[in-house]
């Protein structure tokens, strides 16, 4: 086993980045040993290959090292860099490269300057790796700050014990420093105290970067970038799909918090970045840099003005595109290809129960709206039940989060109507044939225009519940939702 020992100074966006590559390092008998030094912050993150030290006090750099080596499970050990990627196959290459040596010195490193010039230079502490059955006669670290105790502990060792200092071709060459030292020095810790859940993800295709490099030639060719939300991301799944099955497979740039949604689609490449959804400007910026062809479906964000050419912000996703009269076919809809069928049934009988066929079922959602909050509309649920509860199980998805977004699917499909508000599940419904009411925010362009199965539709202000109650209406006699006969409202509003 090779154990890697990681001193996190708080700079979180490249302790994800770091960590993302650790996790796809192809070397399978590996451990990381993450030692925090943020006395404030708590790092957390559950993965049998990761262990993670949150100290209680702050100390030097060399009291953790020689700390780490206290706890290291493997037959050696490696400094891994908070600031630096490493390709799949490094931690292969330091195996093979130390095998029955005391310990290895791999000569080259990449670094990847002003975020997109790599440059091959000479190796730092970072690429060096010593058996721990030498640790008792070269130990500890000795003081110094920057590296410099590690760089003294590699000078006791090659001093003492004959090893290898390999150099390597420069197509074999697998760690990427992240910036110059100046670049790296500029990067100030996230001050943020309490519990940090790590998302470990990198934020660009390493290894395309650096083939570019090598070649000269870019093997990544299209990127879609859409950093919004899940409605955002659920609105343009059908040109995603568009491309994949007409031109190529494409990547899809998405901010990290709201990638999951691509877990339940096989025809796109995710490209997560840390970037949040408000840096789509950034983020167009860093796909330009790594692939030929960009395709803005983003349009919102710092950075980015946005024409509004249509009357909705999600048409104009489409138009930017240039995929504006596929929005308006109704037949086009989101594809979910890779869906749950265990988790649904586990949402279906938390929600509804062990019976679901006893009733028709209305779902609703008039409280969860993060875009466009509506307070008023707290109300509908209320006059849903009034109305429609005796012979129909009304379900309150307000509050309800499913392992994936897309787990709701099995619901919606033996539902009869979704009375909704909230942007995301307008556009998810229309994956499946559930007749939908919307509440849409009434600001111009802010509203949700719902491009299938629309029964009936109103906004904020106005809050027409006779057009509610007539959605409900036309959603439960319509003979192909479901087999029940159709009904009128026991009370009319």
């Amino acid at each position: 086993m090779i154990s890697c020992v990681l001193i996190a100074s708080g700079r979180v966006p490249a302790l994800l980045e770091s960590l993302a590559s650790f996790l796809a390092q192809d070397y399978e008998d590996r451990e990381i040993l993450v030692i925090n030094q943020m006395v404030r912050q708590t790092l957390v993150f559950d993965h049998p290959k990761v262990r993670i030290f949150n100290l209680k006090e702050w100390s030097l750099p060399m009291r953790l090292k020689t700390l780490a080596m206290e706890h290291v499970r493997g037959d050696a050990v490696i400094a891994w860099d908070e600031s630096s990627v490493y390709l799949p196959g490094f931690l292969t290459q330091v195996a093979e490269n130390l095998k029955d040596k005391p310990w290895c010195w791999i000569a080259s490193e990449l670094c990847l300057t002003e975020g997109k010039i790599i440059l091959q230079q000479q190796a730092s502490e970072f690429s060096f790796a010593f058996k721990r059955e030498i640790w008792p006669k070269v130990g500890p670290y000795p003081p110094g700050i920057n590296g410099a105790c590690d760089r003294q502990l590699i000078g006791r060792i090659t001093q003492m014990l004959p090893g290898a200092n390999t150099v390597v071709h420069p197509e074999a060459v697998n760690l990427i420093r992240i910036g110059t030292r100046e670049e790296r020095e500029r990067i100030q810790p996230v001050v943020n105290c309490g519990q940090i859940k790590l998302q470990p993800a990198l934020t660009r295709d390493y290894q395309a970067m650096v083939d570019i490099s090598r070649t000269g030639k870019r093997e990544s060719r299209l990127c879609v970038v859409q950093l919004g939300r899940y409605g955002d991301l659920i609105n343009v799944l059908p040109i995603i799909k568009h491309i994949a099955d007409n031109h190529e497979k494409p990547h899809v740039m998405v901010s990290a918090k709201f990638s999951d949604v691509l877990d339940g689609v096989s025809y796109c490449i995710p490209f997560i970045t840390q970037l949040s959804n408000e840096k789509l400007g950034a983020a167009i910026t860093v796909a330009r840099s790594a692939f030929q062809i960009v395709i803005n479906l983003g349009v919102w964000g710092e950075g980015h003005q946005q024409k509004m050419a249509t009357p909705s912000y999600g048409s104009d996703a489409w138009n930017n595109g240039g995929f504006l009269k596929m929005f308006h076919d109704p037949s086009v809809k989101p594809v979910f290809d890779r869906r749950h069928p265990e988790r649904e049934a586990g949402v279906i009988a938390q929600l509804v129960g062990d019976d679901p066929g006893q009733k028709p079922i209305i779902c609703v959602n008039v409280k969860d709206a993060i875009s466009s909050p509506c307070p008023k509309c707290i109300s509908v649920l209320d006059e849903i039940k009034k109305v429609w509860g005796d012979q129909n199980l009304i379900v309150d998805l307000a509050g309800f989060r499913a392992h994936r977004i897309y787990d709701l699917l099995g619901l919606f499909e033996i539902s009869r109507c979704l009375v909704c508000v909230d942007s995301a599940y307008l556009h998810l419904a229309q994956a499946t044939e559930i007749g939908i009411v919307a509440i849409k925010n009434p600001k111009k362009w802010a509203g949700t225009i719902v491009r299938r199965n629309l029964a009936a539709e109103t906004d904020y202000d106005k809050l027409d519940m006779r057009a509610i109650h007539e959605g409900i209406a036309n959603c439960l006699s319509c003979a192909g939702n479901a087999p029940h006969e159709p009904q009128t409202p026991r009370k009319q509003p």
